[in-house]
């Protein structure tokens, strides 16, 4: 799966890929779009499509390869929030474990002298 940057006019009028000029109005890419999972990270959308959808889109409009470049800056960039998410919700988890654990050995201790 590879993603773009993409930008939807959501009358549909026009869609912009890659912030780049408004080259696309094409009912092609509109249909694609709504077939797509598209999410906001950062600011911008993050458009997720496929692999032979991105080249068909490359051979139908050529000026797509020139923000290649931009396209990959804007994945690596989303890979990393989503890691970064990632790691804080494990790290939250982990501290939930501990404090479960800890409110767990006290109980017991509270237990034992209680006897």
């Amino acid at each position: 799966v590879i993603a773009g940057v993409v930008r939807v006019d959501l009358s549909g009028e026009r869609d912009e890929v890659v912030n780049g000029p408004n080259f696309c109005t094409c009912h092609f890419l509109r249909q694609k779009l709504r077939d797509c999972f598209v999410s906001a990270v950062t600011g911008c959308t993050i458009l997720v499509i496929s692999k032979k959808m991105y080249q068909n889109l490359c051979e139908e409009f050529p000026q797509i390869k020139k923000n290649l470049l931009r396209i990959e800056k804007a994945i690596e960039a989303a890979d990393r929030i989503s890691l970064i998410r990632e790691l804080d919700e494990k790290r939250k988890l982990q501290q939930m474990k501990v404090r479960n654990l800890i409110q767990c050995q006290l109980k017991k201790q509270v237990a034992a002298q209680e006897v």
